[in-house]
């Protein structure tokens, strides 16, 4: 069976998300001494600090798995994405954040290259393996 090549912009972005996926690790573990230094009681902070080094997490399984072509690794690089621009539009719809433009650009361009047919095509024939016509490969 001959797989398809992986597509240049997959593995960028699988690069760009395991790259984010540090940045966000990094930014859990610069709190961690203050939440141990604090005790046992949990606020908001802690919450978030879990919410960012979970999300990490989520992010390299992505990135991996955009890599070997899994189908369930665009899914949930999908979802990521989709949170992302969730959380990005809502903090400048609330005036919380100064608008993250760059991010947003970025969020916007993975998801409508993952959507292109032919990369979409690739996560298609990694993981079913069915060739034109139905045919098992």
């Amino acid at each position: 069976m001959i797989r398809p090549a992986r597509p240049l912009g997959v593995a960028l972005i699988a690069m760009f998300m395991l790259a984010d996926a540090v940045v966000g690790g990094l930014e859990a573990l610069g709190s961690l001494p203050e939440l141990v230094d604090r005790g046992p009681l949990l606020d908001a902070s802690d919450v978030s600090v879990g919410v960012l080094a979970a999300i990490a997490a989520l992010k390299v399984i992505a990135a991996v798995g955009l890599w070997v072509g899994s189908k369930r690794a665009w899914v949930l690089t999908m979802l990521l994405v989709g949170l992302s621009l969730v959380i990005l539009i809502a903090l400048y719809l609330s005036g919380v954040d100064e608008p993250r433009y760059l991010r947003l650009a970025i969020n916007v361009v993975i998801a409508f290259y993952l959507n292109q047919g032919l990369v979409h095509d690739y996560f298609e024939r990694r993981d079913g393996a069915i060739g034109e016509g139905g045919e098992m490969r």
